[in-house]
């Protein structure tokens, strides 16, 4: 399921970045302030690749803590916090549901699961006591 949405996600790949970065930074002003001197082009990319990297690695069953333990590390050294983590699911989950067309509720909670399990991996990097927020989606209908 996951790997035939992300399909139809691919097929307009660099408008899916682009609107999701757009769409974060305006629906959620606060982080604009992580996105000042970043080469969004690159970041785009990158977060292509680091999706079409996770339906990989689903689909062939691997054990992708490690990855999301670096992407954690990667993300806490740019001082984004736990709190932050719903604002970019929520936003990513609003995209995927505008750009996969047969976009469905069983969609839904694959992808919110999914994006679960990478936070929570992600979090390992962080410090312990840091709260775990789980991804609380919410997709508009368009």
């Amino acid at each position: 399921m996951l790997k035939d949405s992300f399909k139809r996600i691919l097929r307009q790949k660099e408008a899916f970045a682009a609107t999701f970065y757009q769409r974060l930074r305006e629906n959620y002003p606060h982080l604009q302030r992580f996105f000042e001197n970043v080469d969004i082009q690159r970041q785009e990319v990158s977060l292509v690749a680091t999706l079409t990297m996770l339906v990989k690695g689903i689909e062939q069953g691997e054990d992708l803590r490690p990855v999301f333990r670096k992407l954690g590390y990667l993300h806490n050294k740019r001082s984004i916090r736990a709190e932050h983590y719903p604002d970019f699911g929520n936003t990513l989950m609003e995209t995927m549901a505008q750009f996969d067309p047969e976009w469905t509720q069983a969609h839904r909670e694959a992808w919110a699961a999914v994006l679960d399990q990478c936070v929570r991996g992600m979090m390992e990097s962080y410090d312990p006591s840091a709260t775990i927020y789980r991804v609380q989606v919410r997709t508009r209908r368009t």
